[in-house]
């Protein structure tokens, strides 16, 4: 039971939705490339925008601003895309998730749903350029008995 909450506490921390954002949101980077089509004809453009269905690209050659579906590109781009959308998820998910407001910089106490007590660390300044550790600690029910005073299986009850 304590794997599968585990499991699921990574993954909604880990989610979030992949809704079209500009490249490098927050950053000056530009991301210039060539990009080969399905077919391979190659254009040289910059990518504006992108989400899992199209991206929009401005063409080198006139500046001209154009969505295309990504089934378009070659499997490479498609590729390359993917891990923009992947690296995007992992950014925006300590910001937007489902815990994000236990991310303070600070441990925050909780509780499962299934009653399992946890405290969670994360840095609030999250940057798409770094990494930065999420700490998850768990408790056990046995330690919070022991806390209170009361007898946790294997030991004996503190006087008091």
């Amino acid at each position: 039971m304590m794997k599968s909450f585990c499991a699921s506490l990574c993954l909604l921390v880990l989610g979030s939705s992949f809704a079209a954002l500009p490249a490098r949101q927050g950053s000056a980077e530009k991301i210039t490339r060539t990009w080969k089509s399905a077919d391979g004809r190659a254009l040289d453009a910059e990518l504006l925008e992108y989400d899992a269905n199209e991206i929009r690209i401005k063409r080198a050659t006139d500046l001209q601003i154009m969505k295309v579906p990504l089934s378009a590109f070659s499997k490479e781009d498609q590729d390359f895309v993917g891990g923009l959308l992947h690296e995007r998820a992992l950014d925006e998910s300590l910001t937007k998730g489902a815990y994000a407001e236990k991310i303070t910089g600070a441990f925050v106490q909780a509780t499962s749903k299934q009653g399992l007590n946890y405290q969670l660390y994360g840095n609030p300044k999250w940057d798409n350029k770094q990494r930065y550790p999420l700490v998850i600690w768990l408790h056990r029910l046995e330690e919070k008995k022991a806390a209170a005073g009361k007898a946790a299986p294997g030991r004996p009850a503190t006087a008091g």
